[in-house]
């Protein structure tokens, strides 16, 4: 049994291997994932490390709030002169005060460099051991004039030593002299994030304030534990509102932070590897099925001269253990070179990492080795046990039936997983978010499991309506589409003649003719065979398009919510904006407030109100507030105001709420009600002025005025703002003088309400293309699991197909008669992905959508994934049509 289960498998080689390609794809994905996020966080630890080396204790002040930003905002600044005290103390060498901020290099048009990492502005420290950035270029900055910039952006900004350039921070745009350029170590950068130095004077003036520092490093002396400076540190100044923390501390605090934020990605990257390994799943799952129906006479005949039914079983098993783990261990290598590959496209979007090899960690490749052979073994145990019970009497049988599609206990089974899938669905929606979202998440996995068991059924019955003429009517209509997208786009180039267009004319061209050809196939004998062929095997045919289905039921459920999340951020902004323009911060950490009172001086300018956010701790839990000018808000946002006035904001310490943060409080906030706040600067109480409805045009629950944030906040910067026109002003005139006076301020810019929502939408353009990406993926293995179920099902019709190419069907029907099957394949798993994506979506938007304030908006675009399926049954459908028309007939006659 041995020898014979290796012979199986050199026999069936090439079958196999691309049943297991769908496996490949996700152990790469899976493998890549875990060494990239290796490699990334080696990295960032080694960037921390390097850059606290030196650093043996850091005094800042204490906060109530987690550092969630490259620059914490949620501590106070602390007094100069407290230099001199950390020095003095015994033990200590070097103490030096550092400030950190927002700082931008400015083109000589006017617009600022855009990065895809932060850009910072720092004072130069002169001890070697506190600054990790050496001057490889020039000198230090002696003037408040004069700059010294990262070697990174020195080199893409084409400075040369002596330049005058503007640097644009919290304050207008200013002129500096560029007098050194200073390397990060071995590295041109912070791992990409640029920096500029200042004097101490000009960076407290530009990125906090005047004679203060964000916080004091200090440099132990020789013999001296961190954790022993740190405690004569913390003796020394014996004060509450001050901490003392190690160097190690804040290394590990702020590795922890970056890997938190790096979580959101990683996620992404998993969820590609889980699309593609249950994609697989099924695969491989169909592929062993076809084989044990294949080889039915083999095994019965195997049984009849003595081998057990658990010699089979064990056979079977084995082929998948060897499949699994080659296929695994060629997932794992394409892994390692994904991460490899990821890693230097980190550097094309300007994160400069280590020309350093990426980090394989021996935990990775088990990883992928484990999690690749049990999902083969586990894909190939049903078509194991179905094969151990074959009888010695089917050797007699020419073929095996297949009656999945009418047994009674698929059908209950399904109409279990249905019912357990509805009750995942309504207690997600009357749990709402957080546990409901996570019981929509395990209803979906159960509506999975539920369309693989009830498939069959399905396929049976609908698979003779999805492959009639109507249906081909469509795909001939798509057919023509695509078909006159090729001729314009020919007749387009003629003059031209771009080589791209070309291309893609004739390949669209091509596409078309093939989907009219394919769509004719459901006319007639070829189209009856078609279908009759699809529904004649209801498992092979579910199991085949339940690849499909996954890809697509993700894809559309993720659709629907960013579908919704646009619709109700976009209905928001028209709706309750009503303001002409808003001022948009779409570079840096936002803008100076100073555009807020340039823009009032405007002729035609009625009102202007900036928006800023900052943290308090409100009723044991940390609130983001807003910051608004409480005279013009309510012209400029449709509040809903239900109780109070948003006016009497101007007055000391008050606040207004959202009417659902006021309900869901425990006191039951009402106006009048006073709040004891912490706040970055300390702790005070609050008087309720005002309720009220609407969040989303000022996208807070909590509003604060202008002056409470200028006594409160450590970080004054306005995110975005308002701006309210008079009655009869000339749009185009205000804007061109508007636009005059945010010279100085180019990160800060006027759009219309349309133009804001556009560049707000751009994150979620950015999504869209992670799931287009998803998308591709989950088509390529549906694409070679229809391929390879069909090529399977070839060989297992041979006989089939040569009585019918001997009583006269003709290559060309034969060839339309296996692409109109794969094509009734592919519209099945795509229907049926539509179906669970949409509900799922619905049901996750309604989970959600009150606490959130999301609205539910039909992603109808996705419908378009409906014509996708056909160009995938068409690809899916090529290699296997080849081999069924050279199939010779005496040869297939003769087949057993």
């Amino acid at each position: 049994m041995l020898k014979l289960t290796f012979r199986n498998l050199w026999a069936r080689k090439a079958r196999l291997l691309t049943s297991s390609f769908a496996v490949i794809l996700g152990v790469a994905f899976l493998v890549g994932t875990l060494v990239l996020t290796a490699t990334l966080g080696q990295v960032f630890d080694d960037l921390f490390a390097d850059a606290y080396r030196g650093t043996d204790a850091v005094v800042r002040a204490t906060s109530s709030f987690k550092q969630e930003g490259p620059i914490d905002s949620g501590r106070s600044r602390l007094p100069e002169e407290l230099v001199a005290r950390v020095a003095a103390v015994p033990g200590v060498t070097t103490a030096e005060g550092a400030v950190t901020g927002y700082a931008q290099l400015v083109k000589p048009n006017g617009k600022v460099y855009q990065t895809n990492a932060p850009n910072f502005g720092y004072n130069w420290r002169t001890s070697s051991k506190l600054n990790p950035f050496r001057v490889t270029g020039g000198r230090l900055p002696s003037a408040d004039s004069e700059i010294v910039v990262d070697a990174g952006m020195f080199k893409r900004a084409k400075l040369k030593l002596g330049d005058r350039v503007n640097v644009l921070t919290t304050r207008p745009t200013e002129a500096f002299t560029v007098v050194g350029e200073a390397s990060f170590g071995k590295s041109n950068s912070q791992a990409g994030a640029t920096a500029i130095f200042f004097t101490t004077r000009a960076a407290q003036r530009l990125l906090g304030e005047p004679g203060k520092f964000d916080s004091i490093a200090a440099v132990a002396g020789t013999g001296i534990t961190q954790e022993t400076i740190a405690t004569k540190i913390e003796a020394a100044l014996s004060d509450k509102k001050l901490e003392v923390v190690t160097g190690k501390s804040l290394t590990n605090e702020l590795q922890k932070l970056l890997k938190n934020n790096l979580k959101f990605f990683n996620y992404i990257l998993v969820g590609f590897a889980a699309v593609a390994l249950i994609a697989g799943t099924f695969v491989i799952y169909n592929s062993f099925s076809i084989l044990v129906a294949q080889r039915t006479r083999e095994m019965a005949l195997l049984r009849a001269i003595g081998a057990t039914g658990a010699q089979v079983r064990r056979s079977l098993l084995l082929e998948s253990v060897v499949i699994g783990g080659l296929a695994s261990a060629v997932g794992a290598a394409l892994g390692v070179l994904l991460a490899i590959g990821l890693k230097a496209l980190f550097g094309v979007f300007g994160a400069d990492l280590p020309a350093a090899g990426v980090t394989v960690r021996p935990s990775s490749i088990i990883t992928g080795l484990v999690v690749g052979l049990l999902v083969t073994v586990l894909s190939a145990v049903a078509p194991s046990v179905r094969a151990s019970r074959i009888a010695p009497l089917a050797a007699m049988r020419d073929t095996a039936v297949d009656r999945a599609g009418t047994s009674k206990a698929r059908v209950a089974a399904g109409v279990i997983s249905l019912a357990i899938v509805v009750a995942c669905l309504v207690g997600g929606v009357v749990k709402g978010k957080g546990t409901g979202a996570a019981l929509i998440g395990l209803g979906f996995v159960a509506a999975i499991a539920a369309a693989a068991v009830i498939g069959p059924v399905v396929a049976r019955v609908l698979g003779a309506p999805i492959g009639g003429r109507a249906v081909g009517v469509v795909v001939i209509a798509i057919g023509g589409l695509f078909g006159l997208g090729g001729m314009f786009t020919l007749v387009s180039t003629v003059g031209k003649s771009p080589i791209g267009a070309i291309v893609s004319g004739v390949a669209s061209g091509l596409l078309g003719y093939g989907l009219v050809r394919a769509g004719l196939g459901a006319f007639g004998a070829v189209g009856q065979l078609a279908r009759e062929n699809a529904v004649r095997n209801p498992r092979r045919t579910a199991g085949t398009a339940m690849a499909l289905t996954v890809g697509v039921g993700v894809v559309t459920m993720i659709l629907t919510l960013i579908s919704s999340l646009t619709g109700t951020f976009t209905g928001a902004i028209k709706k309750q904006v009503r303001s002409e323009f808003i001022i948009s911060s779409g570079h840096g950490f936002g803008f100076s407030h100073s555009v807020v009172d340039q823009l009032r001086s405007i002729p035609g300018v009625a009102g202007v109100s900036g928006w800023s956010q900052g943290q308090a701790k409100i009723d044991g839990g940390t609130r983001s507030l807003a910051a608004i000018d409480p005279s013009v808000i309510a012209r400029v946002v449709d509040l809903g105001q239900t109780d109070g006035k948003i006016a009497d904001l101007s007055q000391p310490n008050t606040i207004a709420i959202a009417k659902e943060a006021a309900e869901k409080s425990e006191r039951n906030w009402k106006v009048g009600t006073i709040l004891p706040m912490e706040l970055p600067k300390g702790k005070t109480d609050v008087r309720v002025v005002a309720i009220y409805k609407n969040t989303d045009g000022v996208q807070s629950h909590y509003l604060v005025s202008d002056d409470f944030a200028k006594s409160w906040f450590t970080n004054r910067l306005d995110n975005f703002g308002y701006v309210k026109l008079t009655g009869g002003a000339d749009k185009k005139v205000v804007r061109s003088a508007a636009e005059k006076a945010l010279k100085p301020y180019p990160n800060a810019e006027l759009k219309t309400k349309s133009e804001f929502v556009k560049e707000a939408l751009k994150f979620l353009g950015q999504l869209l293309g992670l799931i287009g990406v998803m998308l591709f993926l989950s088509i390529l293995i549906s694409v070679l699991g229809i391929a390879n179920t069909l090529a399977l099902s070839i060989l297992e019709r041979k006989r089939e197909i040569g009585l019918l190419r001997a009583v006269g069907t003709t290559r060309s029907q034969t060839r339309a008669m296996v692409r109109w099957e794969s094509m009734i394949v592919s519209l099945l798993g795509t229907l049926a992905g539509l179906v669970i994506g949409v509900v799922f979506g619905i049901t996750f938007v309604k989970a959600i959508g009150k606490s959130a304030g999301i609205k539910l908006t039909l992603p109808y675009p996705a419908l378009g994934v409906i014509g996708l399926a056909v160009v995938v049954g068409l690809m899916a459908s090529l290699l296997p049509a080849r081999r069924a028309v050279r199939t010779d007939v005496l040869e297939a006659l003769a087949a057993q």
